[in-house]
């Protein structure tokens, strides 16, 4: 249940995108973010009245301080670096945060990782290359940014995994966050860009239109607030290496989606692209647990 939740998280952030660029028709890419996450806090605010979340102190907040602040910066970070880089290499170099996730874990646990795993890894980000029509010809500061921001969405990853236990709800632990990320990203969004105009949101005609409107609900209420909040709950289940393998489905979902609504054309490569992910990621359950020891049977000798 918890892979099909996950898998469904992939499907609404896939969607994101194309949302992302209909509020891009009238608001840049800072503010765009910024109205995201403000609305969101708007829809979480009862929530956090209803949890008393006001009153939380200790773990809580720390973890929900933490959680946000390194989602803004990965959010910040990505946005930066585009300014600099193709969008190709923005994607891929994003997504190494599925590689960064195990390495901490590494470091900081000393735990280690079956080779299935790092095979499927690999497969995985191959993948996601032919996906992005990746070109590493040049290096430059744009994709330090961007690095810099999947290091961030690494940290979000982990610190969600740590604290998320704290919260009995996981719905209180996203609303915190939701609430965090958009107040934070005001003050930044004022600072380097200055005041914004509301009235293309507020343009209620355009409802069913690719409009800010439309890609505002799409991106503050299912993205933000349902689609996180459903992460913190499974990864109270699932082990963030896992977690973070499976959210590169939202790549192909991205393609996908480009494809229906936006006519984006897809090569032949981009579709073996898309294909490597799926099987990489719909073979994660098996490197788990009793799965794990099933697989590493039948290909040990004695099944032979």
């Amino acid at each position: 249940m918890s892979y099909l939740m996950l898998f469904a998280v992939t499907a609404i952030w896939g969607l994101g995108f194309i949302a992302t660029k209909w509020t891009l028709l009238d608001y840049s890419a800072l503010w765009s973010n910024t109205l995201r996450f403000l609305f969101a806090g708007l829809i979480a605010t009862p929530f956090l009245v209803y949890f008393k979340s006001y009153k939380i102190r200790g773990k809580k907040l720390v973890g929900a301080l933490l959680a946000s602040l390194f989602l803004l910066l990965g959010m910040l970070t990505q946005t930066a670096g585009l300014v600099y880089t193709t969008a190709a290499k923005s994607g891929f170099i994003t997504c190494l945060y599925s590689l960064m996730i195990p390495l901490f874990v590494m470091m900081i646990t000393k735990k280690s990782y079956n080779i299935y795993f790092w095979g499927l890894l690999f497969q995985a980000l191959v993948g996601i290359a032919l996906l992005c029509n990746l070109d590493l010809t040049q290096f430059n500061k744009g994709d330090v940014l961007t690095l810099f921001c999947a290091f961030c969405f690494a940290a979000h990853f982990l610190v969600i995994d740590r604290y998320t236990h704290f919260f009995g709800s996981a719905v209180e632990f996203n609303s915190l966050q939701c609430f965090f990320v958009g107040v934070l990203s005001l003050p930044v969004a004022f600072f380097f860009e200055g005041g914004v105009s509301l009235a293309p949101v507020l343009t209620l005609n355009a409802f069913f239109d690719a409009s800010p409107l439309l890609g505002f609900i799409l991106l503050s209420f299912f993205s933000s607030f349902v689609a996180f909040g459903i992460l913190a709950h499974v990864q109270k289940f699932l082990p963030s290496h896992s977690v973070g393998m499976m959210c590169l489905l939202e790549s192909p979902f991205a393609a996908l989606f480009g494809y229906l609504f936006l006519k984006e054309e897809l090569s032949t490569m981009n579709l073996i692209g898309c294909f490597l992910v799926l099987i990489s990621v719909g073979m994660i359950p098996l490197t788990e647990g009793k799965a794990f020891k099933r697989l590493r049977f039948f290909f040990s000798r004695k099944a032979v």
